[in-house]
């Protein structure tokens, strides 16, 4: 009935009779039968083919209800209902229920003179008259059960945002989505969505951040297109509340012992950025002097990377040895690296380092990093070609991790505030094994700190090898049908499935169809799936830079380039 263009009320009255007693019952309508057979055999017609047809059902009847000593035979009045503004159009639905029904097989009556009866019987308090008795359907328990009754086709959480609308259902059915109090029920509140380019993605993502914002979290954006549609976004979506530090213009430092002095995590983003920038091991001789090094950086009096290159200076220059030659490698690599404009907001110790409790305090928080590149993902899984990557990518890929490093420690910083870190396309981070690290560890303990994490990618895969512990999910269009499969698998749904299939690659925000735009299947904590058609507010603040669609918005990268004197902003 949810398949239908209208609405239907259901009331059913059940009244539930011992084996026992029905037995009996069932006994006395044989008696009667058996009358009725007598009475049949002097007609010349002889017994109709009903009489044989009701006994057997008696006899069954009578052999389900032996069986055991708990069974009771349901008796059941089920009424549906329909309503209208006008007589003619009520009486159509009844007409469309009531073929709906008979193609089930199933036989619906609708009697003359007691429609008021069949109303009331739904309202509270109400006694089922005797003149329905002759709609009473005789039932054991489990074959009532089997019917299916009182199950329904639920989407999203009880209560939340409106993400948008369900389209499995004929009626207008809001989908809510409560993801910031997941944590409070003991769920995950980590996001993920695939799916092609232009299916709805990045939208989505910045619906759901939005939500968070305006519901009283936090949010902290990592945004790595050129475009800067993130930025773009929370200056309209948040004005006042939102902050925007462009990490490519070197306006502040995001050296992690400068912004952790003294503590461990300090330490560990460091050496696990060195690492993965210089492209050495962490358990070869020189990732032990470099261990030794950013040790001793971090216990001075000014931590901060440049003492770390002063230490490995006074190594490399301690005589001869292994640990000596591997201190001297590593001192000019740091040069290489240190001396590029891309690394200045690592290495220079001029620029004032990011505080999380002064700089990072608003609602929403962009970190934008347009101008850094990325090694192409074919050059991520073979090492000796990862080393022939042109220097800015290499440094683009080691300055993203320390970017992650620092929204996962904002994000954990309050627990009694939800914060949401937003990622598109997390490839990026995923394909390296720090990143990967990074990113379970905030699937895996962000729901202790209140935290979240909303991705997107164009293939599940992309996600990482934790990828199952994401508790809500949403696959979009995808044209690929390997990569289609592996995100059925991913929702929940069966993979193997041709009808799945065909509507994930062709009917999921069909091409050149406007009305039919942001269409996803959706999978929320509570198991269940529905595909859902996401409503973007018509609040011209959240309309005017949410989507990415060209032409449709002005380009930020020619009106709004930053420079190394607006690095950070605060909108005001």
């Amino acid at each position: 009935m949810e398949g239908l263009a209208f609405p239907v009320d259901y009331c059913i009255d059940l009244a539930l009779v011992p084996a026992e007693k029905a037995k009996a019952q069932v006994q006395r309508k044989k008696n009667e039968l058996v009358d009725q057979a007598d009475q049949y055999d002097a007609r010349p017609t002889g017994m109709p083919s009903t009489l044989l047809d009701a006994a057997r059902d008696l006899g069954e009847l009578d052999s389900r209800l032996s069986r055991t000593s708990i069974e009771v035979e349901v008796q059941s009045v089920t009424v549906l209902s329909v309503w209208a503004a006008r007589a003619a159009d009520c009486d159509a639905r009844a007409r469309a229920l009531a073929a709906l029904l008979a193609g089930a097989d199933y036989r619906a009556v609708r009697p003359a003179g007691l429609q008021e009866a069949l109303f009331t019987l739904g309202l509270p308090g109400t006694v089922r008259p005797p003149t329905l008795r002759e709609f009473v359907q005789h039932q054991v328990s489990e074959d009532w059960a089997m019917n299916g009754a009182l199950t329904l086709t639920e989407a999203g959480d009880p209560n939340g945002m409106l993400l948008g609308f369900d389209q499995d259902t004929g009626t207008t059915r809001p989908v809510l989505l409560n993801i910031a109090d997941a944590p409070k029920a003991d769920a995950s509140a980590s996001f993920a969505v695939s799916g092609d380019p232009g299916g709805g993605k990045s939208a989505l993502l910045k619906l759901l951040t939005q939500s968070a914002v305006d519901r009283g979290g936090r949010a902290i954006c990592i945004d790595r297109t050129p475009l800067r549609e993130w930025a773009t976004f929370a200056r309209s979506a948040a004005p006042g509340r939102c902050q925007i530090i462009d990490a490519a213009a070197a306006g502040v430092s995001i050296d992690p012992l400068r912004m952790f002095p003294g503590t461990a995590q300090g330490a560990h983003y460091a050496l696990s950025y060195l690492t993965l920038q210089l492209g050495i091991g962490p358990m070869t001789a020189a990732g032990g002097v470099l261990h030794r090094a950013v040790e001793e950086a971090a216990h001075s009096a000014a931590p901060s990377m440049h003492q770390v290159l002063d230490h490995l200076k006074t190594m490399a220059s301690g005589g001869d040895g292994a640990r000596t030659e591997a201190a001297a490698t590593l001192v000019d690599l740091m040069r290489i690296v240190a001396s590029n404009p891309l690394a200045q907001m690592v290495f220079d110790p001029i620029l004032p380092p990011v505080r999380l409790e002064q700089d990072l305090d608003s609602d929403l928080i962009v970190i934008t990093t347009a101008g850094l590149t990325l090694p192409p993902g074919e050059a991520l899984a073979h090492p000796e070609v990862l080393r022939q990557q042109p220097l800015e990518a290499l440094i683009g890929r080691a300055v993203l991790y320390l970017i992650a490093a620092l929204a996962r420690q904002t994000a954990f910083a309050d627990p009694s505030r939800f914060c949401a870190i937003a990622a598109d396309e997390l490839w990026w981070l995923t394909n390296s094994a720090e990143g990967t690290a990074l990113i379970s560890e905030i699937l895996h303990d962000g729901r202790k700190h209140n935290a979240g994490l909303f991705a997107g990618a164009q293939d599940e895969k992309e996600l990482g090898p934790d990828r199952g512990l994401f508790a809500y999910r949403a696959l979009a269009r995808t044209q690929d049908h390997k990569i289609a499969r592996r995100g059925l698998e991913f929702i929940g749904l069966d993979p193997t499935d041709s009808e799945l299939l065909r509507i994930v690659t062709t009917d999921l925000s069909p091409l050149r169809n406007q009305s039919r735009k942001g269409e996803m299947l959706l999978t929320a904590p509570r198991g269940n799936t529905c595909r859902v058609k996401v409503a973007i507010p018509r609040l011209p603040r959240i309309q005017a830079g949410i989507t990415t669609t060209p032409g449709q918005h002005p380009t930020p990268a020619a009106v709004d380039r930053p420079s190394a004197e607006t690095a950070k902003e605060q909108v005001q």
